[in-house]
Order: C-alpha cells, then sequence, then structure tokens
C-alpha cells in the first residue's frame, strides 16, 4: 500500500509551508546585524548619545 500523502509529511518541506516545523519568523544573526545598522545610522543622524563635555580643555564652553 502506497503512503497517502496527506497525512505522511514529506522530509523536508518547503521554507514558511504550514508542514515547516521551523518558526514562521527567524531572527538570526543577518537580521540582527541589519536591525544594528538601522539603529546605529538613527542615533548618529538624530544625535541621540551626543553630549557636550562640560568642562575641562575638551569643553563646549558653557
Amino acid at each position: 500500500m502506497a503512503p497517502n500523502p496527506s497525512t505522511n509529511p514529506p522530509t523536508n518541506p518547503p521554507e514558511n509551508s504550514p508542514l515547516d516545523p521551523r518558526p514562521r519568523l527567524r531572527y538570526d544573526a543577518q537580521l540582527a546585524t541589519s536591525i544594528e545598522a538601522e539603529w546605529q545610522d538613527r542615533w548618529d543622524r538624530e544625535h541621540t548619545f551626543w553630549a557636550p563635555n562640560p568642562s575641562g580643555s575638551l569643553g563646549d564652553g558653557f
């Protein structure tokens, strides 16, 4: 008797198929690197972490 394809899932289901046991949304190193780069660029544009030096030879004169 031949196996019934509806009850026997393929051994290697395609990505994002309902039979794929892996999570549909994956957070991997490549995605983390991309997200981090976007945040770094935003923080640079918006001067998020810029703070004046209040005193000394590097002071901003306030």
